[in-house]
């Protein structure tokens, strides 16, 4: 009786060698899918020495004071200079504080919210303009992955500044990264942009991924929703689809067995995770032969 309810099911034309009817009679179901794609990058401060891959902090950190002093030299009777910083002659400080900050959205908006501060005493040195540094002091810069740290360049000696006078700079002035926007952190914001919706259609159902770019600052998603559409099976007794689903080289095996009145499957949806990875589904076989 199940070999009689094969071979009706089967087409009058297929050469079927054994029984029961050789697979080769099951019309194929039809594949359908709704996909959603989204890709995003990471903003912020990039590092002062760079990493690989490289990092994006989202606070950079204002703080230190500087201060360049202009100094008269001391004398002896003779007119000889026992003292090139002896008297002080005037002062001039800077002294740091805030920060800046890129807003942690979606959209990564901000590119610095300005509350950075800056403070300028001068006792009457002959400023030419008031700067974010003090006179009588020319900062250099030393850096690590995530701070900056700028320090006269004379480390601090007396020096020979001109017109008979000399100068010394002290102290420094530090640019400070924190809040690094990791990866967790980005594939929250993208995610969650990145959502099924419209209609099925046959078209682009070939795979769903997750990839980096090669410095691991920007993402691109593509989530998948899919599901098969039954051929017509008037008269049939059993239907059974089994499938694929590729994740990146592991296997997932996948079936459906007709429950004898569905016109499609129930909808299968892969969301491939934050490590990059491609998902497709494949070797797709339908057959009249149930477990």
């Amino acid at each position: 009786m199940g070999y009689l309810k094969h071979l009706l099911s089967c087409s009058l034309d297929c050469d079927c060698k054994t029984e029961p009817c050789d697979p080769c009679s099951a019309p194929a179901p039809t594949l359908v899918c709704r996909t959603a794609s989204g890709s995003q990058s990471k903003c912020g401060y990039g590092e002062y020495v760079p990493s690989t891959p490289p990092k994006r902090y989202l606070r950079k950190t204002y703080s230190g004071t500087a201060t360049g002093t202009l100094y008269s030299p001391a004398y002896d009777e003779e007119g000889n200079i026992t003292s090139e910083c002896a008297d002080v002659s005037c002062t001039s400080t800077v002294q740091w504080s805030g920060y800046q900050e890129y807003s942690q959205e979606n959209d990564c908006v901000g590119g610095g919210t300005d509350t950075y501060a800056w403070t300028h005493t001068v006792n009457d040195c002959p400023c030419d303009t008031m700067e974010e540094t003090p006179c009588y002091w020319e900062g250099i810069p030393s850096d690590s992955a995530t701070q900056r740290i700028f320090t006269d360049q004379y480390g601090g000696a007396c020096v020979y500044s001109g017109f008979g006078l000399y100068r010394r700079g002290t102290g420094s002035l530090i640019e400070t990264l924190s809040n690094e926007y990791s990866d967790s952190m980005l594939w929250a914001d993208l995610t969650g942009g990145v959502v099924l919706s419209g209609s099925y259609t046959s078209e682009g159902c070939t795979s769903a991924e997750a990839d980096w770019d090669t410095d691991h600052l920007t993402l691109t998603l593509r989530r998948m929703g899919y599901k098969f559409l039954l051929p017509d099976l008037t008269g049939v007794a059993c239907y059974r689809i089994t499938w694929e689903e590729n994740w990146g080289g592991t296997i997932v095996p996948m079936s459906y067995q007709w429950n004898g009145s569905a016109t499609e499957t129930p909808v299968y949806t892969i969301n491939p995770g934050p490590g990059e990875v491609v998902v497709t589904v494949g070797n797709v076989v339908a057959s009249y032969d149930c477990p």
